[in-house]
């Protein structure tokens, strides 16, 4: 089962995502904030990140930048969710991150998402 880390400060996205993602046989780990995310990078390696561009203390795709510049996380894939829908190229392009959804998004669309993003890890 591909375990993925979601970083979002919207408690009840994470619910949301978590539980849906989990029916369909994915193992998710959620944190809402960076700091407690960071730690759990530190000793887990998930398939897949997933990561708002705006929480209330960070920033989403700066973060992403952080990870693919490090040689121990730049290899993990990085799906970016964002209300901002102007942000796709930019996060892909300038920031690095494997692929962009915009906010609000259907589970199908996620599920998609994920699965192509995976498959091209493989």
């Amino acid at each position: 089962m591909p375990l993925i880390l979601m970083i979002d400060d919207d408690l009840d996205l994470l619910t949301l995502t978590k539980n849906s993602l989990e029916e369909k046989g994915y193992t998710v780990k959620t944190y809402s904030n960076w700091e407690d995310a960071e730690k759990y990078l530190h000793k887990n390696e998930p398939d897949l990140i997933m990561l708002d561009v705006f929480m209330h203390t960070h920033d989403g795709l700066n973060i992403c930048n952080k990870l693919k510049s490090s040689g121990f996380t730049r290899h993990i894939p990085i799906l970016i969710l964002s209300g901002f829908s102007q942000l796709s190229n930019s996060a892909t392009e300038e920031f690095g991150a494997n692929g962009f959804l915009a906010k609000p998004f259907e589970i199908k669309a996620l599920l998609k998402k994920i699965h192509a993003i995976l498959s091209r890890k493989k």
